[in-house]
């Protein structure tokens, strides 16, 4: 345990920290390029109906009123590349660099997994129905609110989970 002098600081091991980022970073590319994918299947799905109204002469939004999800990975790749540049095989971390580095917790954090959540269900669904991807489902599991969702949504709630 640390004492109270040294809780402002902490002294970690470099090959260790790196590796903890580098497996960051896998984490949240797999989950970056779902919320992608989900964005892409949602933009179709909404312009499909946009351009079926203008084909029938009805009024149209132009937005399709979701927005690209932001890229993080240079926050990761930034970390990642002054760690092997350091000469330093212990490195010196504040607790607030290490909830980000070790911990994932970084500012953007909670944004990104309500987006990439909200993307998912918006693409994938729930079970036995069509969703924005035109596919129906197979049942998975359930999301945190007790519904019922098929396989691919369930599994990125998970990974979310662990992130």
């Amino acid at each position: 345990m640390m004492n109270e002098s040294s809780m402002d600081r902490m002294l970690v091991d470099k090959s260790k920290l790196l590796e903890t980022v580098k497996t960051n970073l896998e984490k949240y590319n797999v989950l970056y390029k779902a919320s992608v994918d989900s964005y892409w299947k949602i933009a179709e799905n909404k312009l499909t109906k946009m351009l079926e109204r203008v084909k029938t002469k009805r009024k149209i939004d132009y937005s399709i009123g979701i927005n690209f999800p932001s890229n993080h990975e240079e926050d990761y790749k930034l970390v990642i590349k002054m760690l092997e540049f350091s000469k330093d095989e212990v490195i010196v971390l504040t607790p607030q660099e290490f909830s980000k580095y070790v911990m994932n917790n970084w500012s953007w954090r909670n944004e990104f997994i309500c987006t990439t959540r909200v993307y998912a269900m918006g693409v994938c669904g729930t079970s036995g129905s069509s969703g924005a991807s035109g596919v129906s489902g197979t049942t998975g599991g359930y999301n945190d609110d007790g519904d019922e969702v098929d396989e691919e949504t369930y599994n990125l709630l998970q990974k979310l989970k662990d992130f």
